[in-house]
């Protein structure tokens, strides 16, 4: 079982464990994220996404961070952590699919910010555009 299930006050941290093929090659990915940024996430404000490499453990090859602003505070908040074996694009898809999900699709940023990754962008542009125009393919409605 991976670290970091619940928080100390019994509320649920780890929101997803997905293991899986792409291309003949086994993946795995995990998101932490708490109600309380659930629910900052709602807010459809900026958010900035960015990955690192250099940082992961052991087997993932990247962990991904999303921020967004919080009106009460004034500031950025870390609100989702996840963990990828891969830097492909539908690994991409799948993580921003599965935050679709996790916030009953009411996520839709009025700006993000991203590195520039073209994979990243490409995926993130896709899932979001596809839920906002209500035109999933049939690629991204198995992803959900």
């Amino acid at each position: 079982m991976p670290p970091l299930r619940t928080l100390t006050d019994g509320s649920p941290f780890l929101r997803s464990s997905w293991f899986g093929a792409v291309r003949g090659v086994y993946h795995q990915m995990l998101i932490w994220v708490t109600d309380e940024c659930l629910s900052l996430l709602r807010y459809n404000g900026h958010c900035f996404i960015d990955g690192t490499f250099k940082t992961s453990p052991s087997p993932f090859k990247q962990c991904v961070i999303i921020m967004t602003f919080d009106r009460g505070t004034h500031k950025y908040i870390p609100c989702v952590y996840a963990l990828l074996t891969g830097k492909n694009e539908y690994l991409y898809r799948k993580l921003f699919s599965e935050i679709i999900s996790l916030l009953e699709y009411r996520w839709m940023p009025s700006i993000i910010t991203v590195d520039f990754e073209r994979s990243l962008i490409s995926s993130n542009h896709r899932v979001l555009l596809s839920f906002k125009t209500g035109a999933l393919s049939k690629a991204d409605k198995n992803l959900l």
